[in-house]
């Protein structure tokens, strides 16, 4: 039987085989220009997530089971889309927009005091402030420093102790998250992090351990 998928725009409930899908781009800048096109997106992006054919305007030539050019074929047609002012409440729009927000700039001069308090500038600052920084979220969490990385991990206790969600940072502030021993696929924690899995805010650190464990609300700091 094959898989069937479902469309990522809001508000449209087509769902079929993939032949009536096309997937986001794996290029970083083609993905982003898809998930600013897409009104109030809301859905972790991950290399499974699909947009119906409705929503893209085909050449003439261009064969409705053809794979999309995505240098250029872009989703832009949204007729049934409503704004849900609930989603758009709870979920900012760029928690699931990764732009140069996220890459730490040269100096802080030009930056707002806010804005600077958000970035984790190097290692030493995530070992020297993260209590402060994550507060209530680390009574969901046991963190391990090593002089190369930080090891975040929450255990299980349903039959016997053990890891079930694990963080870890390493000196570069890379990042890497294994979900019951399994390392997850880099790709799919582009809802949070850029393509190079290197965090750079607290804001980020917060969202995901949350994610995997937490009760937190996105807009807190």
């Amino acid at each position: 039987m094959p898989k069937f998928y479902s469309c990522s725009v809001p508000s449209c409930h087509i769902w079929g085989p993939i032949q009536n899908f096309f997937s986001f781009p794996l290029d970083l800048r083609s993905r982003q220009a898809w998930m600013a096109a897409i009104p109030d997106l809301d859905e972790v992006i991950d290399h499974t997530s699909v947009v119906c054919k409705k929503h893209f305007v085909l050449g003439p030539n261009q064969a409705l089971d053809q794979p999309a050019d995505q240098a250029y074929l872009i989703p832009t047609i949204f007729e049934d889309h409503t704004e849900d002012v609930e989603k758009k409440k709870y979920f900012p729009r760029y928690m699931f927009h990764l732009t140069d927000r996220d890459v730490a700039p040269d100096t802080f001069g030009d930056c707002e005091s806010s804005d600077v308090v958000d970035f984790i500038i190097e290692f030493c600052f995530l070992q020297a402030y993260y209590n402060v920084r994550l507060g209530d979220l680390m009574n969901k969490w046991q963190v391990s420093f090593t002089e190369t990385q930080a090891y975040f991990y929450k255990l299980s206790l349903d039959n016997m102790a053990k890891i079930k969600y694990s963080v870890k940072i390493d000196k570069n502030l890379q990042v890497e998250i294994a979900a019951g021993g399994r390392k997850m696929d880099p790709l799919d924690l582009t809802w949070v992090l850029p393509a190079t899995s290197k965090i750079t805010r607290w804001s980020q650190l917060r969202a995901i351990l949350f994610e995997y464990g937490g009760a937190y609300r996105v807009g807190n700091k």
